[in-house]
């Protein structure tokens, strides 16, 4: 079941029943039950690997250099805070917040782009990765004693301790 109690479905396009067409031929496509179009792969024995491997995380835009580069992601939620938040530079605002999914590489270009005092933060398994501005920690997610590090150099550039939690919920 997805969100909201939605079922997700595979269907093939194209008959099962024509055997001249390989199975990498298909086009599959992931439809929520109420039929909106949620994904499509078009190579599924590559596509399912690419959904398995990607890393779920949260972006938030007024953290990044720039908030464009959410563009590039496969956003999946996205939601704006109430309006009395600190924005960074004495500023208060709302901040807009993406669940998204991403890649190794996606991961890799992220830390040229983390403002100063924010950090973006991404999970896979029991793999968590932490992205600073020009630094990414590599967590176990259950495991408190390896958070340690991100937590001190969260703290070293002013990231209160309290907003260090890295939830993946």
């Amino acid at each position: 079941m997805g969100r909201g109690g939605q079922s997700r479905h595979l269907k093939p396009l194209g008959s099962p029943q024509d055997s001249t067409k390989r199975a990498s031929d298909w086009t599959f496509q992931m439809r929520l039950a109420n039929g909106c179009l949620a994904h499509n792969l078009n190579r599924p024995s590559l596509g399912l690997f690419v959904m398995k491997a990607r890393w779920k995380g949260i972006l938030i835009s007024e953290g990044l250099i720039e908030p464009s580069v959410i563009n590039e992601f496969s956003v999946f939620k996205a939601t704006i805070s109430r309006s009395d938040l600190e924005l960074g530079e004495g500023r208060r605002g709302r901040w807009h917040i993406y669940h998204v999914y991403a890649t190794d590489s996606q991961l890799a270009s992220l830390t040229q782009q983390v403002r100063l005092g924010w950090y973006c933060h991404f999970w896979r398994g029991e793999e968590l990765a932490v992205i600073f501005p020009s630094k990414r920690f590599n967590i176990k997610a259950h495991d408190r004693s390896t958070r340690k590090a991100a937590v001190e150099y969260g703290r070293s550039i002013g990231i209160p301790e309290n907003e260090l939690d890295f939830p993946t919920s």
